[in-house]
């Protein structure tokens, strides 16, 4: 699931970069590392919710492409993306005992992203709204065929 958010990610954010990516606070490893971080919690929950799940996926989309088109290459990303899910996968193993611990993680991480998404709404919003479109576009052309 993962994969498929980065994927779709970087396919929208390569080809459309948001005027506000400019001078945005949202850095290219901040936008990664939200994405990395709720899309990885978004495969944990999505046995108990999946309406949750999506929502988190649908929100980890938007910080990967924010990512994208702050990104080097493709290549690249693929990279640290691995290199932050093998991190997150480290911290929560080194946690799952504690759920305290496990819950002082999860709730730090979900809190630097959502005041990064405060910071960069206006981004964040019209990021969101190309993929929307962009996912209108394909619907849309799937249904002609």
């Amino acid at each position: 699931m993962l994969k498929t958010m980065l994927a779709a990610g970087v396919a929208v954010g390569l080809s459309l970069v948001p005027a506000q990516a400019q001078d945005s606070q949202v850095s290219y490893e901040s936008a990664l590392r939200c994405g990395a971080v709720i899309g990885f919690f978004s495969g944990v929950v999505e046995e108990e919710d999946m309406d949750l799940a999506n929502q988190m996926s649908a929100i980890s989309t938007v910080w990967f492409t924010m990512a994208a088109v702050r990104s080097e290459s493709e290549e690249q990303m693929d990279a640290d993306v691995d290199r932050l899910l093998n991190w997150i996968d480290g911290e929560v193993a080194d946690k799952v005992e504690d759920e305290d611990a496990l819950d002082a993680f999860m709730g730090g991480e979900f809190d630097t992203c959502s005041a990064l998404r405060d910071a960069a709404q206006e981004e964040f919003a019209e990021t969101e709204a190309m993929i929307a479109a962009e996912d209108a576009a394909e619907d849309g052309a799937e249904e002609v065929e």
